[in-house]
């Protein structure tokens, strides 16, 4: 193949299957890329030469969908600083396996000017310490594959009209899609997954797609538009900076106009409750005009749209946020008697090193109000504390005992330490190199129990998530774990529990888990089939083997809720979980969580809503994970990230949870507790009554919740005399009082029937709530009905504990 010397080169370097190079040879006349191709080409000015790996089925059906005709070659071995300082543009598509010193290489290049596209899961093979670096480089890796994407949205007030120069951006059901977790400061959204799942994310001269180009032959119009659009994009160097386009004239669709005012109307709603929760009737000039400006967008965005004036519409849009996100009233911000949890990491806990550098930390999650640390006691197979069950301690930690200082330390500061225990997951091959391992280590467990091992249809205890598993269906594996909990829960003076890795390994990257040998043994028991002979076509057995595999879990889940509550019957359990929907959690890693709240196995549930988009967190994660808890008695708790998200989109998201019939929430993790997070933090009255713990004083956090929601009410009709009157009006007066009355009473004095009475008013009141207001739809309504089903919430999990006798009449 003939090289281009003169023009500016593309650089592409598609599939690596663990890390398998095999040397191209250009020689050959069948060789796909020296196929002429009735394609259009990258613009003549930037004449290109592509380096590639040409083998294997995959490579024939991604150079299918490039537009181009020849290319020079290279591998990953190949790929050279020299390589490089002749090449203007990278192309890695789909790269799993990739090391790093060549990923040091491309962060030199792009510093220097190159412009690097990358696709896919990339480093899905890759060592933690890779990862991270290419994190960096990328603003965000691949957290998940998607089981149905929708079309592609491109971000409203892009600056570069991507829907100009990709005339098919509305492509659906791409398959192999997944979602970018961003992972820089600098990192900017450009398209999202139906609005919601981030989809394309850009760094100065970096772009990163979340699917894996080329590999789907009906597709190929669609991965060849955004392949050239990229490379012949002006430099990207500010897109970081977001700014409306006067140009994009391009039409709003239903489903845009509908995300539009769904974030607008949500925006204004959460600028109004922070006001109201705040205990403010006024408010200051320029937030009073930033509400009233929203007010009237949000009213004339569907003449704009209807009118064809598109550009007008997303650009009175943004202007409408914009305005409000500089008004924010953060210093009307308050806490509620709610459960603010943090995560605290096996990371931060080995830097600690000693009791003292810990306290620091503790003084510092006290100080913006943290009542409730999960504290990582067992990782990968190693707990942090001497145990007598565990083959070893974790190696790095020397000295000292980190569970017992932890509760010392919040005892003094009146904390909650519940121990975050790794369970089905014992071994995890990013974390092994710290401890002076192989990545292929299977862990202490694992070493020492081989049979215990979840396997893949190959035998390997390796899952995609680069992590080693226990078979839930194995006897001994599981007694092993109830021993190890035991140990904890009796030995140290624990508040709770809080498992999480409860559930199979993941199973979106084509290749299926849970194929230990208790597993399969217990099956061919069962069916006298062997499951490693099924797949999915197999439709009723299939099913039989994934139902099977989930039971199995969830009776863990059964034996641990009934032992410890039985051995420590004030003990909290909680647990980490997906928020995806349940049908993928069945088929993905056999995790059904609505069973297990649903039989009140447990206290709090923590679903892992890690997403720095405000709307997104709450839309695609958060409501419908708490619409699957139905009424049960259990306190739902999202996971908040704190990792690279604006301090004041934190503050956004946690006014959003206390709208919502939560219990409070869980910030992930101390490791990213950065000063600017504690200062946004301190930001948030706490006042004596939101230092009440709900899972712990359940009916006096009941009170207090609805006094804060009274004085809200009273706020509203002084202002708004005219929003309800007459009977209405009366009504709501009479059962307000009647409810404050008996939750009094219950706080002072908790019995059963006064229980029973509080729970019938308070739904009552919610329902009414909304006929007397003929406004059920608004933000306010719907946040007052929230308000009302919180309360409820934490009145059954008093109504729980108390019948469990882990809570008596008098509140311990």
């Amino acid at each position: 193949m003939r090289p281009y010397p003169q023009f500016a080169q593309i650089i592409w370097i598609p599939i690596l299957l663990q890390g398998l190079v095999v040397q191209p040879n250009f020689a050959q006349e069948n060789d796909p890329l020296l196929v002429p191709r009735q394609r259009p080409a990258i613009s003549s000015q930037r004449g290109i030469t592509i380096v590639v790996k040409p083998d294997g089925v995959n490579w024939q059906q991604m150079s299918s969908a490039l537009p181009l005709s020849g290319y020079t070659a290279l591998t990953l071995d190949q790929l050279t600083e020299t390589a490089l300082n002749s090449a203007r543009v990278v192309f890695l598509a789909n790269v799993q396996t990739i090391s790093e010193t060549q990923v040091q290489l491309l962060e030199a290049w792009v510093n220097r000017g190159g412009r690097l596209i990358v696709t896919g899961n990339i480093g899905q093979n890759a060592s933690f310490t890779v990862r991270n670096r290419l994190r960096n480089l990328l603003g965000g890796l691949w957290s998940g594959d998607l089981p149905d994407t929708g079309r592609l949205f491109i971000r409203s007030g892009e600056v570069y009209n991507w829907r100009q120069v990709v005339p098919n951006i509305s492509e659906t059901n791409i398959p192999n899609a997944g979602k970018l977790q961003q992972g820089s400061r600098d990192a900017r959204v450009i398209a999202y997954w139906g609005g919601n799942d981030v989809a394309i994310l850009a760094r100065p001269n970096v772009y990163y797609l979340g699917w894996q180009w080329g590999t789907n032959p009906e597709q190929q119009a669609f991965d060849r538009s955004w392949f050239l659009a990229l490379v012949n994009a002006p430099n990207n160097t500010t897109i970081a900076a977001p700014a409306p386009s006067p140009v994009d004239n391009s039409p709003i669709s239903n489903s845009e106009a509908n995300d539009m005012r769904l974030e607008l109307q949500d925006l204004i709603g959460r600028v109004e409750s922070a006001l109201l929760a705040g205990g403010n009737d006024r408010i200051n000039g320029n937030t009073e005009s930033a509400l009233s400006q929203a007010r009237q967008v949000l009213q004339d965005l569907p003449q704009m749209i209807g009118a064809g004036r598109f550009s007008e519409a997303r650009q009175t849009w943004e202007q409408a946020r914009l305005n409000l996100w500089q008004n924010y009233p953060i210093e009307n911000l308050s806490a509620k008697s709610e459960v603010r949890a943090i995560w605290l990491d096996r990371g931060t806990i080995v830097s600690a090193g000693s009791e003292e550098r810990l306290a620091q930390l503790f003084d510092r999650m006290a100080s913006v109000g943290i009542n409730t640390v999960f504290i990582e006691t067992v990782n990968a197979g190693y707990p942090i504390y001497p145990s007598r069950v565990a083959p070893q301690q974790n190696p790095l930690i020397r000295g000292w005992d980190p569970l017992a200082s932890a509760i010392r330390l919040a005892r003094q500061r009146k904390m909650e330490i519940h121990a975050w225990v790794w369970v089905f997951a014992v071994g995890n091959a990013r974390h092994n190199p710290l401890v002076g391992k192989p990545e292929q280590y299977p862990g202490p467990v694992l070493e020492r129990f081989p049979s215990w091992a979840n396997l893949d249809r190959d035998g390997s205890p390796i899952a995609p998530e680069g992590k080693m598993f226990l078979d839930p269906a194995h006897p001994e594996a599981q007694e092993y774990l109830l021993r190890l909990y035991r140990e904890m829960v009796t030995t140290y003076d624990l508040d709770g529990l809080h498992i999480d890795y409860i559930r199979q390994p993941r199973q979106d990257q084509g290749r299926d888990m849970g194929f230990g040998r208790a597993a399969r043994a217990q099956f061919m028991e069962l069916t006298g089939v062997d499951p490693l002979t099924i797949d999915s076509s197999h439709r009723s057995l299939w099913w039989l083997w994934t139902e099977m595999r989930i039971v199995r879990v969830n009776q863990f889940v059964s034996r641990l809720a009934k032992e410890m509550r039985r051995l420590k019957p004030r003990l909290i359990l909680s647990a980490a979980v997906f928020p995806f929907s349940l049908d993928y959690r069945i088929n993905r890693i056999q995790q059904n969580w609505e069973t297990w709240v649903a039989r009140g196995e447990l206290d709090l549930l923590t679903p892992m809503t890690y997403v720095p988009d405000t709307g997104v967190f709450l839309r695609q994660k958060v409501q419908p994970s708490l619409q699957a808890m139905g009424r049960s008695p259990v306190l739902f708790l999202p996971g908040v990230l704190i990792r690279n998200v604006e301090d004041l989109e934190l503050l956004d998201q946690l006014q959003a949870v206390r709208d919502l019939p939560a219990g409070g929430f869980a910030l992930f993790a101390t490791e990213h507790l950065r000063p600017s997070v504690e200062t946004a933090l301190r930001r948030t009255r706490i006042d004596d009554g939101a230092r009440i713990i709900p899972f712990r004083q359940p009916f006096v956090s009941a009170k207090h919740r609805y006094q804060s929601l009274q004085q809200e009410w009273k706020l509203v009709l002084n202002g708004e005399s005219a929003l309800v009157q007459g009977s209405d009006l009366s009504s709501w007066q009479r059962q307000a009082q009647q409810l404050e009355n008996t939750l009094t009473a219950l706080a002072e004095r908790p019995s059963r029937n006064r229980l029973a009475v509080a729970i019938r008013q308070a739904d009552t009141l919610a329902n009414d709530l909304k006929r007397w207001l003929r406004s059920s739809e608004s933000y306010r309504v719907v946040t007052w009905a929230n308000r009302l089903q919180a309360i409820t919430t934490i009145l059954r999990f008093g109504e729980f504990r108390m019948l469990s006798g882990s809570l008596d009449v008098a509140e311990r």
